[in-house]
């Protein structure tokens, strides 16, 4: 009887095992693809598991519970669930290793980007001497949010060399959770970007987006948004809006939560461009989903802090209480600490608002300049137009000398098609671009209806147009086209 209890134990806790295992492969499936599920399948990882007191899966599902977390916002419960892991007996170098990588990440998320860099250099310290390719990802991984935080090209070559010392039937094996070459090379561009390098920040952003289908990653928001970037660089507004847009319907369509982190963002680039642009309604529909957004963002940002900074707080007091090591002026200090913390975050905050602000109201005010000297220059050019239509219905002597000065390139447009056009034929050509029929020409040249017509059939043949083409649409065309280039 003992003995048949002791084999049902057995056989239940197996097919646990295999059930945990399951789950944590769907989990790690959905990495980078949609971390809600990497959650839900996380969560029922860990109620098995903690049933079946396996360590070493219990921690491994609490590590995928937190790193979704994260990824969803969800800062305090990711940081509770590095916390549970934590007091599990960890003796692997790797699992230790990628919790603290992921508290890290949620460190600097919410501005505490101190002991962010803290975590990320402990990773450092326990993956030195590790020689497993899963390892390896791991210390990359802390090189490139070093670099992240520090913005130093020296931590991102580090991480690349490490990546292009694994081989790539051994990098194929790795968990997806461990892969991450896309978002290096888009760091990378972003790097680049920022030293003005223009050719090495496409070419990384390029390497980012085909890496990212090679690898699967579904939500192309960060690298959408960094062919924005870039093409803003350049002063192409118009294919910098486009990416900015493709990456808002991305964001929207499959990734809700880059738009809490990055939203605001964003749309202030968006918004930007419709001002320069003098898009008026698209502008104002984006300045007010922004000001909501730069709200609801600080609103979360302060949240998160104040859930975090009460997260450690609580886990400092209990230890204080379960050790009976600290004392009033520790928890005096913690407190300061936590106070301090948010005054900070809050002033930090406070300053770069009023900077974007200034930003902001600087480029509108150089805009509406520009806007001015446009206007009175499209006055201009009008008054000499009029002039100029004046002396062609007058037949003044000065029509030819003041469409020259109007439109200077329009003679050498037009002997650039046939250089042995003459005065009277580059005049009847100017009298066809102000869009004089052929009955005004005849009346303001003092000239029969039939001699006009006949004028401009001989000007089609020396202009070696086809019977169908339009004279006045083609010139202007060969005009217009040509001052454009």
């Amino acid at each position: 009887m003992i003995l048949l209890l002791i084999f049902s134990v057995n056989c239940i806790a197996k097919k646990n095992n295999a059930k945990v295992d399951s789950l944590l492969v769907l989990a790690d499936y959905y990495v980078d693809r949609d971390y809600s599920k990497t959650l839900f399948y996380a969560k029922k990882a860990i109620s098995i598991s903690e049933k079946a007191y396996d360590s070493e899966k219990i921690v491994w599902s609490y590590y995928y519970a937190a790193k979704a977390s994260a990824w969803l916002k969800l800062t305090d419960q990711s940081l509770r669930y590095i916390d549970m892991a934590i007091k599990q007996d960890i003796r692997d170098p790797l699992l230790h290793s990628v919790l603290l990588y992921v508290k890290g990440v949620n460190y600097g998320r919410i501005g505490m980007h101190k002991l962010a860099i803290d975590e990320f250099k402990k990773v450092l310290e326990i993956t030195e001497n590790e020689k497993s390719a899963e390892c390896k990802l791991v210390r990359a991984k802390a090189y490139y949010a070093l670099a992240d935080e520090n913005t130093s090209n020296v931590y991102l070559h580090k991480a690349m060399r490490i990546i292009n010392s694994i081989p790539k039937d051994q990098l194929a094996l790795t968990r997806r959770t461990f892969r991450f070459q896309s978002s290096l090379y888009q760091v990378m561009g972003m790097y680049f970007l920022q030293k003005k390098q223009m050719d090495s920040a496409s070419y990384y952003f390029t390497k980012a987006y085909k890496q990212s289908f090679h690898d699967d990653v579904k939500p192309k928001s960060e690298f959408l948004v960094s062919f924005g970037d870039y093409y803003q660089k350049l002063g192409d507004d118009d294919k910098a809006l486009k990416y900015y847009l493709l990456c808002m319907d991305e964001i929207n369509r499959s990734d809700t939560a880059a738009f809490t982190r990055d939203g605001p963002g964003l749309l202030e680039k968006i918004y930007l461009i419709y001002h320069k642009k003098g898009d008026k309604k698209n502008e104002e529909k984006i300045r007010g989903k922004y000001y909501q957004e730069q709200h609801e963002f600080a609103r979360d940002l302060n949240h998160n802090v104040l859930k975090t900074v009460n997260l450690e707080l609580n886990k400092k007091m209990k230890e204080s209480y379960e050790h009976k090591k600290k004392s009033q002026l520790a928890i005096f200090c913690i407190i300061i600490f936590v106070i301090l913390v948010i005054v900070t975050s809050s002033y930090l905050y406070i300053i770069t608002h009023r900077k974007k602000n200034a930003i902001i109201t600087e480029k509108q005010q150089m805009l509406i300049l520009k806007e001015r000297q446009t206007v009175n220059l499209s006055l201009r050019v009008e008054g000499a137009l009029d002039e100029v239509i004046d002396a062609a219905k007058k037949n003044k002597i000065q029509f030819w000398p003041l469409f020259q000065k109007l439109h200077p390139d329009f003679v050498k447009i037009l002997t650039g098609v046939n250089p042995d056009l003459k005065t009277t034929e580059l005049i009847l050509c100017a009298f066809i671009f102000l869009g004089f029929n052929t009955k005004d020409i005849a009346e303001y040249t003092f000239k029969a209806v039939q001699t006009v017509k006949n004028n401009k059939h001989n000007l089609r043949k020396r202009l070696g147009l086809p019977p169908k083409q339009d004279l006045s649409i083609w010139i202007r065309s060969l005009y217009h086209n040509n001052i454009n280039e």
